[in-house]
């Protein structure tokens, strides 16, 4: 519910777009405006990046995969594997690191059928028996504090040492107790990568492809399905592939097109909002709304955003005032955007 005689503002007005080119230079002078790259919801169906607010979800049936990670310089044997549980097998090429928890107690267990022993949190024991229906006999333990220092083969390319690294985001409430880390597609594994100085490459394009990054045997494959598969078999081919789950969940999809979405990085303008949540609340606070508990739902969106991707890659809509040298550094005055 609005005033609108006299208290409206309408955004394709010639003035309110003025304005928005100003309010930005003045956010970029004091620090609150940046450009970099990170995981962002990307279209591939609209090749542009998407606010949370043009996501809409949708049930979908996905294929998860438990998949085997050779441990190296193994003290325990040399088949002892980490056994790792994703989501979105197309990731894996993008593998980077595992994650785990320090305060996790992890297990070494084995099957009936298998010399190869296999590294879990042990809380998880008794629900991968249920998953893998058989029986996982503990031959030996962990603390999660010594994983620090350990490392391991990359599934899709063995030449390809990768480290272990510690992170509070991991839980043993589902998975194996170690998380897949795929810093180009995620914002837990973009910080983890940051804080441990891991560089960060994107392989897929504005198409939802492969790009050349992850060589011929995966290029110009969409990632979400012929990608996906292929990945899936890569894995089997080298033994690595322990099992594969289909699962229901509710998945990102673009408003505009119905495409689905996926979590890509790639260079973006961001609002760093964190030091205007206070200042926002307490204006929001003044606000009259209809109902009054819709406030709660503004309220939780302020508190939990910190940096907001205000770049789009559209035809429409008012540009971010940049102009761009030969080497794509970014030129701002307070000229150019006045």
């Amino acid at each position: 519910m609005a005033d609108f005689e006299e208290e409206i503002y309408c955004t394709f007005h010639h003035d309110y777009e003025a304005n928005q080119l100003g309010v930005f230079y003045d956010m970029y002078e004091k620090g609150c405006i940046y450009r970099g790259v990170k995981p962002i919801h990307w279209s591939p169906s609209s090749k542009t990046a998407l606010a949370e607010a043009e996501l809409e979800y949708k049930d979908i049936t996905s294929t998860a995969v438990y998949f085997k990670l050779p441990m190296l310089h193994s003290q325990y044997s040399e088949q002892t594997n980490f056994l790792v549980w994703t989501t979105t097998p197309w990731t894996i090429p993008a593998n980077a690191a595992i994650c785990y928890n320090p305060d996790i107690k992890y297990a070494i267990v084995k099957t009936n059928d298998s010399e190869e022993s296999y590294v879990i949190a042990l809380d998880r024991k008794e629900e991968l028996e249920k998953i893998f229906q058989t029986e996982l006999h503990v031959v030996g333990s962990i603390e999660g504090t010594l994983l620090q220092e350990a490392s391991y083969t990359h599934p899709i390319y063995p030449e390809k040492t990768c480290p272990l690294l510690p992170a509070t985001h991991v839980t043993s409430d589902s998975g194996t107790g170690l998380v897949h880390t795929a810093p180009a597609h995620g914002p837990e594994d973009y910080d983890v990568a940051r804080k441990h100085n891991i560089q960060i490459e994107c392989g897929v394009d504005g198409e939802g492809k492969y790009t050349s990054l992850f060589g011929k045997i995966l290029q110009g494959k969409d990632v979400l399905t012929k990608g996906n598969a292929k990945v899936i078999s890569i894995l089997e081919a080298n033994s690595l592939l322990y099992k594969t789950q289909d699962y229901t969940h509710r998945a990102a999809h673009d408003w505009r097109t119905g495409g689905p979405v996926i979590l890509r990085a790639t260079p973006q303008w961001f609002a760093n909002v964190s030091g205007l949540v206070e200042q926002a609340k307490l204006a929001l606070k003044k606000v009259r709304m209809v109902p009054a508990t819709s406030i709660n739902n503004l309220l939780g969106h302020l508190e939990g955003r910190k940096d907001w991707c205000i770049s789009r890659q559209r035809s429409w809509g008012v540009p971010i005032p940049v102009f761009y040298s030969s080497d794509e550094s970014p030129l701002i005055t307070r000229e150019s955007t006045h």
